[in-house]
């Protein structure tokens, strides 16, 4: 199975390192996103991706819909266990997080797909990246999460 990991379009918190705080669930893509975001649909049509499992959080349905009008074939799926990290808010621990990204990449990969997008958030993704490529997740992992824009591809057996 082939991943193709990436976070939503920038907005005002990321492009200015700031924490979402109460707008975590708010924040919008910045119109200067739209075209990192369209480079990402052309990546995923390029690659014949059919399926994106995509966090339900505004800033990412926002960043599917611009990908979905590209490729208007593809089918998006929406899963809360792909939402923002909640350990900064106390919410959740970091073994709870890392609980809830393993099980949903378990899920995924039990349908067998060929290749698939993921749309997510920074740690979130950081902890995916880790477990995808066998290594330990710890908290100096939530450092290496994708820019926006970026596409991760990681091949797994």
């Amino acid at each position: 199975m082939i991943f193709y990991l990436f976070r939503h379009g920038e907005t005002y918190f990321s492009k200015n390192h700031l924490q979402y705080g109460d707008k975590n669930d708010l924040a919008e893509i910045l119109p200067e996103a739209i075209p990192q975001i369209k480079e990402i649909a052309k990546i995923l049509k390029s690659e014949k991706i059919n399926i994106i499992y995509s966090s339900p959080i505004k800033r990412c349905v926002q960043t599917v819909t611009i990908i979905q009008k590209e490729i208007p074939t593809i089918k998006i799926i929406f899963d809360q266990r792909l939402e923002e990290e909640k350990v900064t808010r106390h919410l959740e621990t970091f073994k709870n997080q890392t609980e809830r990204t393993l099980e949903i990449l378990n899920e995924i990969k039990s349908k067998n797909y060929e290749k698939v997008g993921i749309c997510s958030h920074g740690w979130p993704l950081a902890v995916m990246i880790r477990l995808l490529k066998g290594k330990k997740v710890n908290r100096l992992s939530l450092i290496n999460y994708p820019k926006c824009g970026e596409v991760i591809i990681i091949e797994t057996k």
